[in-house]
């Protein structure tokens, strides 16, 4: 434990004692039970999908590694809101959920909003987001974040073609988060739709966690009963009655109920 770890983010460098980087980082804990005379790790951008989640550790200032040195000697540290999204980076980085979850907990979100940058504000977020899904090793780190949850707050106004480009897990995330906020019943089945179509061979077997995500999983998030008569005629036709779920058919059900 005497011995010093080093921490390397793209160009950046953060040196600790071995005790204080398997404090912070479960990753270190892990690796160090199969082999004790690792020294270092670097974090590239291999994982990174586009050219916003490349930029993440380029972008990382001084001071917010100086910030998670503190944090990892246990000292308490006093940070902004930018600095909160790229101690996020890191701690996705790390594994570490439970930093992960203190500082999404630090800020609200919905004030910050400012409607001429809405939409970079969206493709931000949703860069964010599957930059986390593809780091983690669970859902548990990301799918009840505060930006999963600004982002279904805020899909009736997000551009459908910056959705139907995410992956099976992290739309779900959004359809099922309690926030989520919609145009209508026959906007939301159509988007289901778009996606699916688009994500028909791209995405269904990219990730394991996808593998389990049956198409009928994100139908059974529309209420059915809200539906326009054409738009619930259109469904029930090229509906393979084969694919009924219990769930599935207790909300289409609900639709021939009369008075």
């Amino acid at each position: 434990y005497g011995e010093d770890f080093k921490f390397i983010f793209g160009e950046h460098e953060v040196q600790m004692k071995n005790l204080f980087a398997e404090f912070i980082s479960p990753y270190v804990s892990q690796i160090h039970q199969s082999d004790p005379t690792i020294t270092s790790i670097h974090f590239s951008n291999k994982n990174c999908t586009n050219q916003s989640e490349k930029s993440y550790l380029s972008k990382m200032s001084e001071e917010v590694f100086s910030l998670f040195e503190s944090i990892s000697k246990g000292n308490s540290i006093d940070i902004d809101k930018e600095q909160r999204f790229q101690l996020q980076i890191i701690s996705i980085l790390l594994k570490n959920k439970e930093m992960f979850t203190k500082l999404d907990e630090l800020f609200d979100d919905e004030d910050e909003e400012e409607e001429e940058n809405f939409e970079k504000k969206i493709r931000e977020k949703l860069d964010f987001v599957s930059f986390t899904e593809v780091n983690s090793e669970s859902a548990e780190m990301w799918n009840q974040s505060k930006t999963i949850e600004y982002i279904a707050s805020k899909l009736y106004s997000v551009d459908t073609d910056q959705i139907i480009y995410l992956s099976r897990t992290v739309f779900y995330s959004i359809l099922k988060n309690p926030k989520l906020t919609i145009e209508s019943e026959d906007w939301l089945l159509d988007l289901i739709d778009k996606f699916m179509s688009k994500n028909e061979e791209e995405e269904k077997c990219q990730f394991s966690m996808d593998n389990c995500l049956n198409d009928i999983y994100f139908y059974e998030e529309v209420n059915f009963d809200f539906l326009s008569e054409g738009r619930l005629k259109e469904f029930i036709d090229k509906f393979n009655p084969n694919e009924m779920t219990v769930p599935l058919w207790n909300k289409i059900r609900k639709c021939f109920y009369f008075s």
